[in-house]
């Protein structure tokens, strides 16, 4: 009789665990991919951010009181404040670490060792965007209003070229392999790709209303539009310059940064605050984290653990703890089976399955809220079925 008991009790659990399952797919649980942790006063309208290779230090941009914040990242300290030219925007990191280009016109070169500001360079007008070469010997800067881009030399920091892009160039990136520069264009709705080599534009294309920032992925097969105006990201495939998704993130989608390994885009939302996290295999919003008011530019530590964004209005730098994706393999055999998503219901039902090990050591919390849910054994199922889901790497 008790064991006849037991059978009974398992198939309630296990249709209860079914019924659950129908009523998750219909209602779609979110997974939560990261949080605000700390939250770092920094100057004036910080506008421009930038990591170094290492990342130990944050660099960020403050537009109103011409400086630059020096962010520790073991502590997230603001351990230094450089003064640098009028209104500074975008803002890099050489590849070795070793130099920061910032601020508008005059650019200021600042020295990593000690902060300080070694040298300035000209330019015919206020900068806007900014990115450097993968090997770091050129900065590539927009200019706005004059509707170019200067080609600056690192070794002598000298103006090497202009290239003519047409009015109101904005953000610029570089593909992995430093072969070409993309760059926005917010009036014309479009992106313009130019040729390192010999720094010719060689195609033009479109893509949402006003576009802002943009990122390209490490292993430089897609790039990623910020279109302020209607809320999207395009999702642009480079072999061809096609755009083959277009994703609705928040009001006013401004900073974009993709993390090391590619899994996820995060993508600022200046009208409404937050960060909206896009991954990159279906090209899906999974989350939407709350941050300071007016965030901007956003860039990702090199390890992809942290997110950092900085917030304009609030004269502040978020930091995202960005969790790692999760193992859906509850069993701990090597492969997702329902098995699996019926450990995690269970141990949200507060039962211990054996074929689970001990309950206290069942590691279920797969979308990463801290507790087991049946959200959790919901994502573990689709994993299963082959749908993306919040384990898929």
């Amino acid at each position: 009789m008790e064991r006849d008991g037991m059978r009974i009790a398992i198939w309630i659990v296990e249709i209860l665990f079914l019924v659950v399952l129908i009523f998750a797919f219909v209602f779609s649980f979110k997974a939560d991919a990261g949080e605000v942790i700390d939250t770092i006063a920094v100057g004036d309208g910080p506008i421009g951010i930038a990591i170094t290779p290492n990342g130990s230090y944050v660099y960020v941009t403050n537009q109103n009181d011409h400086t630059v914040s020096v962010i520790r990242t073991s502590d997230n300290t603001a351990v230094a404040t450089i003064s640098v030219g009028d209104y500074p925007r975008g803002i890099v990191v050489t590849p070795n670490g070793s130099y920061v280009y910032a601020g508008s016109n005059p650019l200021s070169v600042i020295r990593t060792s000690n902060n300080t500001v070694i040298d300035t360079i000209s330019l015919s007008g206020n900068s806007q965007g900014m990115a450097i070469t993968p090997n770091g010997n050129y900065v590539y800067v927009t200019h706005s209003v004059l509707g170019n881009m200067l080609v600056i030399r690192t070794s002598d920091n000298t103006v090497v070229d202009s290239i003519f892009v047409d009015d109101y160039p904005t953000f610029i990136a570089i593909t992995p392999n430093g072969s070409y520069v993309y760059v926005t264009k917010w009036y014309y709705d479009n992106v313009k790709m130019i040729r390192t080599s010999d720094n010719i534009v060689v195609d033009t294309f479109s893509v949402g209303n006003n576009p802002h920032g943009i990122a390209v992925n490490p292993n430089g097969i897609y790039a990623y539009v910020a279109n302020l105006m209607d809320y999207t990201v395009s999702v642009i495939r480079t072999s061809d310059n096609t755009v083959i998704d277009t994703i609705y993130v928040g009001d006013g989608p401004m900073g974009i940064a993709v993390n090391p390994n590619g899994s996820y885009a995060f993508v600022t939302n200046s009208y409404v605050d937050t960060v909206s996290v896009i991954r990159t295999s279906d090209n899906t919003v999974i989350d939407t984290i709350s941050v300071g008011d007016g965030p901007q530019a956003i860039a990702v530590t090199p390890n992809g653990n942290y997110v950092y964004v900085a917030n304009f209005n609030a004269g502040t730098v978020s930091v995202i703890d960005a969790d790692a994706v999760p193992s859906c393999d509850i069993s701990g055999d090597g492969v997702i089976t329902p098995v699996d998503a019926l450990c995690a219901f269970q141990r949200y039902l507060q039962i211990c399955p054996t074929n689970c090990g001990p309950c206290q050591e069942i590691n279920c919390d797969v979308t990463g809220d801290t507790v087991c849910t049946p959200a959790d054994a919901l994502e573990i199922f689709k994993e299963y079925l082959g749908q993306p889901s919040v384990c898929s790497s």
